[in-house]
Parts: C-alpha cells; structure tokens; sequence
C-alpha cells in the first residue's frame, strides 16, 4: 500500500504540468501527433516515427540529437 500515490497526485502533476507550460510562454503547445515527420527528409518517416515511439528508452539505447543551427546544439538522452 506504500507504493500506491496519494490520492491526487495525478491532478498535482497535471497541474504542475499546465503551470510549466503557461510560465514558459511558448506559443504553442504540440504534441508528436502535430509534428509533421516529412519536413525532415533526411530522417524519414520510418526513423521519425522510431523516434517518437521512444522504443529506446525500452532498448536502453542512447540518442543524440544534433541541431546544427545552434552553437554546440547537442542533446544526448
């Protein structure tokens, strides 16, 4: 029963997460769904969708994603 969260903590992090997202002022909110994985041709369809399914975080496999816009633009997860 320890293990179990306390009653509302769903709604807390919902709440914390909506909070984040309005003090961040991004101008918009997307999802994966939104995300149109053609505009990157040198990714493909079949490798963008691998990506958004994060299969890799089952496979504990790292990824490194490269932004070549931005000085030292490198996330590795």
């Amino acid at each position: 029963m320890s293990r179990l969260p306390p009653p509302g903590a769903a709604r807390e992090d919902d709440r914390r997460f909506r909070q984040g997202l309005r003090l961040s002022k991004l101008s918009q909110h997307k999802t994966l769904d939104d995300y149109n994985l053609s505009f990157q041709p040198e990714i493909g369809l079949r490798k963008g969708r691998h990506l958004a399914s994060f299969s890799f975080v089952e496979e504990k496999a790292n990824v490194v994603l490269l932004d070549p816009g931005v000085v030292n633009g490198l996330i590795l997860i």
